[in-house]
């Protein structure tokens, strides 16, 4: 097993952020493994930091792995965070404008 597969293997990724995970290039797919694993250090340092909240009801957050990259993460309780989906800056900022001219 790789170094970055067994990093996967103790993360906590939804099927389609799995997906989206492996066709992400090896540098990526580091940065967002990185990304996590210094939540699983300092959950609350991490949350000030580093997301946003994403939905106003769920303890969902949008987080930064890079310049152009962003994680949609569940954080609960006692559990490892959940990645629920990753997405491009762009894909956001074109769904915000659309939503916008609505």
């Amino acid at each position: 097993m790789s170094p970055i597969a067994s990093d996967v293997a103790a993360q906590s990724f939804n099927r389609r952020a799995l997906f989206t995970f492996n066709a992400l290039p090896r540098v990526e797919q580091k940065q967002v493994l990185d990304t996590l694993a210094s939540f699983l250090t300092k959950p609350q340092q991490w949350l000030a930091s580093n997301a946003c909240k994403f939905d106003r009801d769920q303890p969902t957050y949008l987080v930064g792995v890079n310049d152009t990259l962003r994680a949609i993460v569940e954080v609960r309780e006692s559990r490892p965070p959940l990645v629920l989906d990753l997405v491009r800056h762009d894909t956001l900022a074109t769904f915000g404008a659309f939503q916008d001219a609505q």
